[in-house]
């Protein structure tokens, strides 16, 4: 069972150890519930989307080693909502935990299987040989849904779904442009003919010589030059460490760029510090405790790398970046550039 050591030494009576022992099958259990309410949808009991892009980017890094491909189908049920408008919210749970339950019984041990909200469900299957294997799974989970669902109050139901895959790396090369193109097939199938699977017809945009993943826009301008040079350097650090994941997946250079990526951060956020400090930014204080938590999560990142997480780390990154020149500095320079023209 899981416990607790520490010992001491004591050189009373002529010298002693006192070793203590503590057991920590209580606290264990009560860490594992509290991991398990985290990463678990509690309707289904299904890995919720948290779970979902952590097991999402650990089959990517690896098919990336291996060389092999990997298939995200993306599910939305057919004729979810009259189950609900006519029996209630309580059936339209029953028949969630139905086809959970059946899809579950469909997949491999290797695969996952998550709830991403209402009825959209996900399916990871990976260390394929063939993209049309991702095919096969999905009619497995088609023809699961075929006999209808005896309900709580005895009558029954039918519903379906329409299933959309992505390849990696046949439709994308990236977390979040496979999720793009998996959610877009799945559209298009319920647009032509429900109730079936469609493969994403995308092809990977071509990558520069510079690995470019990031392009800098003109709409990213906050209008403070200063600002603006620092975010371009940051994008730039974001696409280096893409590239290496792209070209040999290198833990110890992707933790070396990352401390580079962790640097320039903290150079660029005593910058915008100095500046909101400088021109009394009435939202300091919030603007500096997401900076704190960024750098709190991308060090989080750097302790995990060697868990294959890469992949998710670098698309939060990326969001994180591009949302918050949108949401915080953008704001944040439009309040600079009008309080240095009232200056003049």
């Amino acid at each position: 069972w899981p416990i607790e050591v520490s010992a001491s030494y004591s050189a009373i009576s002529g010298g002693r150890f006192y070793s203590f022992i503590k057991d920590l099958t209580e606290k264990k259990k009560t860490d594992d519930q509290i991991w398990h309410q985290a990463n678990f949808d509690p309707l289904t009991d299904l890995p919720n989307r948290l779970l979902f892009y952590d097991r999402l980017s650990i089959a990517l890094s690896q098919a990336r080693r291996n060389k092999k491909h990997i298939g995200l189908i993306f599910l939305d049920l057919d004729g979810f909502k009259p189950v609900n408008d006519e029996h209630g919210h309580e059936s339209g749970d029953f028949v969630l935990k139905t086809v959970a339950k059946r899809w579950s019984s469909c997949i491999r041990k290797a695969d996952t299987i998550a709830r991403l909200g209402g009825d959209e469900f996900a399916v990871i299957v990976g260390e394929l040989d063939h993209p049309q294997e991702a095919g096969l799974m999905a009619s497995k989970l088609i023809d699961a849904l075929s006999a209808s669902i005896l309900l709580p109050n005895g009558k029954e139901c039918q519903v379906g779904v329409s299933a959309g895959i992505g390849i990696y790396p046949d439709n994308a090369m990236e977390i979040d442009s496979l999720l793009t193109v998996s959610d877009a097939a799945m559209y298009d199938c319920k647009t032509t003919g429900k109730n079936t699977y469609t493969f994403s017809k995308s092809i990977p945009e071509p990558y520069p010589s510079n690995g470019d993943w990031i392009h800098w826009e003109e709409s990213h301008c906050t209008g403070v030059d200063e600002i603006d040079h620092q975010h371009l350097q940051l994008i730039t650090l974001v696409n280096s460490l893409n590239s290496a994941i792209k070209t040999n997946n290198d833990e110890v250079l992707f933790g070396q760029l990352l401390d580079q990526l962790i640097d320039y951060t903290i150079f660029h956020f005593e910058t915008e510090h100095r500046l909101m400090e400088t021109f009394h930014y009435p939202k300091l204080r919030e603007h500096d405790l997401e900076h704190e938590r960024l750098l709190q999560e991308v060090q989080h990142y750097k302790n995990c790398a060697h868990k294959g997480i890469e992949h998710i780390a670098l698309k939060k990154i990326k969001d994180w970046l591009i949302n918050h020149i949108e949401y915080a500095d953008k704001p944040l320079g439009i309040f600079i550039t009008n309080g240095t023209r009232s200056i003049h």
